[in-house]
């Protein structure tokens, strides 16, 4: 886990919502907070084989299955900011993770824009006073800006062939809006 400048590890800092994810060729940056794999150690079988097919929603479906219906977060305290910690969040996050490492990168990816999305919607809603989150509490445009904005970073070193597929897949889609205006 890399430190934070403040001393502590990036998973106690109490996440704002500016979070991201660069891949750089050296492995994460002192403010990134997940590293796919180990530096050195090659991609995953899979990235060759399924990124050309990859497809947002349908790796977003199949992360989400790593996820459960809905987290408790109770046990979380805020934080300065918008922030906060969700140590029960933060557990699954971490099997989340583990279940990504045997699928492609852009899986691992959009574990980590979930993890986001519910770091989110779980600061809102324990404002609220509420204790639980709900895959239905998900923002889907922060996720998806979140996954964007992390594959697209500055020195990413995610595959050409991940980030032309996806740039394909947006082309496309906006293609069809077009068509159907």
């Amino acid at each position: 886990m890399p430190a934070d400048p403040f001393g502590g590890t990036a998973r106690n800092w109490g996440w704002q919502h500016t979070c991201f994810r660069p891949k750089g060729p050296d492995g994460p940056s002192h403010s990134s907070t997940w590293a796919p794999r180990a530096v050195g150690q090659g991609p995953s079988p899979w990235v060759f084989t399924s990124i050309k097919a990859m497809k947002f929603k349908r790796v977003l479906r199949e992360t989400l299955r790593f996820w459960p219906s809905q987290i408790p977060i109770a046990d979380g305290k805020p934080t300065a900011g918008s922030g906060g910690v969700f140590p029960q969040l933060s557990r699954l996050w971490d099997r989340a993770e583990a279940h990504a490492q045997t699928w492609s990168e852009a899986h691992q990816l959009m574990v980590w824009a979930a993890f986001c999305a519910w770091h989110k919607a779980a600061v809102l809603r324990r404002k609220t006073g509420l204790g639980w989150v709900t895959k239905a509490d998900l923002d889907g445009k922060y996720l998806r800006r979140k996954y964007e904005e992390s594959l697209f970073a500055p020195g990413s070193a995610y595959p050409r062939q991940m980030l032309r597929a996806y740039r394909r897949e947006v082309k496309a889609r906006q293609g069809r809006i077009r068509r159907s205006c």
